[in-house]
């Protein structure tokens, strides 16, 4: 890492990644704690990184992997097949959930040709265990089988996952309330493979699975809690901001009320005479109108945005925008 001291709790869950016999760690790090670089410098000691996030935090990301860790991201972006070359040479590769599943073919035979580290951001848009699976009729057989679906985000990663040495999933929340909400990502962490219980006994041994008084199954409780702990201990590395608060750096926070100005309100004032005008003719009536009311508020956030932006361009503070947000007000 290019002249980047690590927190102490950040080294201990890179320690504890290099040690673990599992073939994965969850990161589940508190807002602020830097999971982000923690992922990273784990990522270091591999030859390859595969990042799958949500789209808003691509660039992100990738900022951080260019300025803290030295490397030379990739973001693929779309549905449509990679041109050749875009994976040649590439350290560092990015992509969204929701396009994951079109690339799934070219992003496994990368993975495979090294040692890859994959990291999966925001772990619970995974999804639950059961949609990772279709089921296939056989017609000699007359029987069902299940197969990975991997037209669908989650077993598309799963299918990816196999390729890669080793898994980082992280969390801003120590897990999902449901249990069975964290058991793709644990089935994720070790490859699809494992020591785990299949899916039924899994709800049956630690989500209390019974059948409810109305006759339905009901798997949204807890069962043999002290069991479920030590299967699941060896996996996490937990930080939390009340244990490490005084290590971080203050933090100052400056709230801005704009204003906004005559040439902005006529222009919003012009913008809601057109769309109203455009209601008129088109005889769409209230819902129209409504529709233009909420269209000149945006106009209004959109211009005070802006006009935000500017005034902090040249100031020495920092200023976390998304990249689709620089673009609705065209900066």
């Amino acid at each position: 890492m290019p002249d980047v001291d690590l927190y102490p709790y950040q080294q201990a869950a890179v320690d504890m990644a290099a040690k673990t016999s599992h073939a994965g760690l969850f990161l589940l790090f508190d807002a602020g704690l830097g999971k982000t670089l923690t992922s990273i410098a784990i990522a270091k000691t591999y030859n390859r990184t595969l990042v799958v996030a949500p789209a808003k935090v691509l660039h992100q990301f990738a900022g951080e992997a260019r300025r803290l860790g030295g490397l030379d991201p990739v973001i693929i972006r779309g549905r449509s097949p990679l041109a050749p070359g875009v994976l040649a040479g590439a350290s560092f590769v990015l992509i969204s959930y929701a396009t994951v599943k079109f690339h799934r073919a070219a992003l496994e035979k990368w993975c495979a040709l090294d040692r890859t580290c994959l990291i999966l951001d925001e772990s619970h848009m995974l999804g639950a265990w059961p949609s990772f699976w279709k089921f296939v009729y056989n017609e000699n057989s007359h029987t069902e089988r299940p197969v990975l679906n991997t037209e669908y985000r989650g077993g598309a990663v799963l299918s990816i996952r196999k390729r890669c040495r080793f898994a980082v999933l992280l969390s801003a929340t120590p897990a999902p309330t449901a249990r069975k909400q964290i058991y793709a990502q644990m089935r994720i962490l070790e490859g699809g493979k494992g020591s785990l219980p299949g899916w039924t006994p899994f709800l049956k041994r630690y989500c209390n699975w019974h059948m409810s008084e109305d006759g339905y199954p009901d798997s949204s409780g807890s069962s043999n809690c002290g069991e479920f702990r030590a299967l699941v201990a060896p996996l996490i590395s937990r930080a939390q901001r009340s244990d490490h608060a005084h290590l971080l750096p203050s933090v100052s926070r400056r709230v801005e009320y704009i204003s906004l100005g005559d040439q902005t309100k006529r222009g919003a004032i012009g913008f809601m005479k057109d769309s109203m005008a455009d209601a008129r003719a088109s005889g769409s009536g209230r819902q129209s109108k409504v529709q233009a009311e909420i269209a000149l508020g945006a106009f209004k956030k959109q211009k005070a945005f802006k006009a935000f932006l500017s005034r902090v361009k040249d100031e020495d503070m920092r200023v976390l925008v998304f990249v689709n947000r620089l673009k609705l007000v065209g900066m």
